[in-house]
């Protein structure tokens, strides 16, 4: 939307999201399946982008990389780039790969040494996650974590409640850093299985779960990927999440 010059949409999000007492949204500086995003454009509106986000006081997780093997792209310039514009603003940090092991990214983004490369691209100030890793791996050479947690829709629809369960203390003792669950199953009007869950109740119990473990947490939904403010089912859902984190 910053690309496209919806600066009031911007705007309008990141003002609920401050509202809603969220911390960070997490941003993709290139995409082509999701939506179209050079890197060209996507490195244009980062600057302002951050900008706009302090005023709202709101952090920003700045994904680097995404859709990689769509585009041809210098990748270690691109993320020094990234690097570069990142270390001018206080309120961002840098996830260098969107699930760097997927058939949308290039080759050398699926490799953990190549990603290791890249975080000495982006200046030290500046905290770094090299990406989420295949289930169950974690990449742990950048300053902090990321992971995506299960989805499983095992037990009647709960099956992601019982694995960040087990799995987070388990987790946080492997990365002794910061562990951020970025992209936990998503909300979404209707339950669609291993992607999107409609369960207040569910969300509610994965945030307390999340709480509980030390994870950092968030709340993923299919109006997300285009921030989209929640409204209907998806509100709901956010609302239990939220009450999940806040609960004593």
């Amino acid at each position: 939307m910053e690309a496209a010059g919806r600066t009031a949409d911007v705007d309008a999000y990141l003002k609920w999201a401050a509202d809603q007492r969220l911390t960070v949204v997490r941003v993709l500086v290139m995409a082509k399946h999701l939506f179209v995003l050079p890197p060209d454009r996507g490195l244009a509106a980062l600057d302002p982008f951050l900008a706009r986000a302090a005023r709202h006081r709101i952090h920003v997780e700045i994904v680097a990389l995404a859709d990689t093997a769509e585009y041809p792209v210098d990748l270690k310039a691109h993320v020094r780039r990234v690097g570069e514009i990142a270390a001018k603003h206080p309120n961002a940090f840098v996830e260098i790969a969107n699930e760097p092991y997927h058939a949308t990214q290039a080759e050398p983004v699926r490799d953990p040494r190549f990603l290791a490369e890249l975080r000495k691209e982006i200046p030290s100030p500046v905290l770094v996650a090299l990406g989420a890793a295949p289930d169950p791996e974690l990449y742990t050479e950048g300053d902090y974590v990321t992971y995506h947690s299960s989805r499983s829709p095992a037990e009647k629809g709960w099956g992601h409640v019982r694995d960040i369960r087990r799995q987070a203390p388990e987790f946080l003792k492997r990365a002794r850093k910061p562990l951020v669950d970025d992209e936990p199953i998503g909300a979404g009007e209707r339950f669609d299985q291993g992607r999107r869950d409609d369960s207040p109740e569910r969300f509610h119990a994965h945030a307390q779960a999340a709480k509980q473990a030390g994870l950092y947490s968030t709340f993923h939904y299919e109006g997300g990927l285009q921030a989209r403010i929640p409204a209907g089912r998806e509100l709901e859902c956010f609302l239990a999440w939220r009450r999940g984190l806040e609960d004593q």
